[in-house]
């Protein structure tokens, strides 16, 4: 009988092992259930943090993009030139206005040196060819 008592005393602690098991298990996977849970809610709030930042944003450009169109109308235009009064007008078809550009200072090559003075007469028409096949060739870098 004592053997008997004995092997009824082992399945009973193989039970209480496997059922203590169950609840290890069980609180495991509840902590993990909760902490998915919580990681959606954070990512769920950020993606709204960021929707509303991007909806201001977006709300702000149309803003100024409604600012830069009302700038540019002729009536606001002319408006801004009376305020400063400015005398402006349009030019006629006849006539050409030059605008001076920047300086810009380079260093000058041997061949625009010409016994030690600088030749600072450059040929337009080079100089536009220069930047027409440039300017495009600019974007790929």
């Amino acid at each position: 009988m004592n053997s008997n008592k004995h092997q009824y005393q082992l399945e009973f602690y193989k039970l209480l092992g496997l059922a203590f098991m169950i609840l290890v298990m069980f609180g495991c996977g509840s902590l993990g259930l909760l902490f998915i849970r919580q990681q959606i809610s954070e990512t769920a709030s950020a993606t709204e943090r960021i929707q509303r930042q991007i909806t201001d944003t977006e709300r702000r450009i149309g803003y100024l993009d409604t600012k830069i169109a009302e700038v540019h109308q002729p009536n606001y235009l002319h408006a801004r030139m009376d305020a400063l009064g400015l005398r402006l007008r349009a030019p006629r078809d006849s006539e050409v206005v030059y605008i001076q550009g920047p300086r810009i200072d380079v260093i000058p090559t041997p061949e625009e040196v010409e016994g030690g003075r600088l030749i600072t007469d450059r040929d337009p028409f080079r100089h536009s060819i220069d930047m027409a096949v440039m300017e495009p060739l600019r974007g790929f870098n």
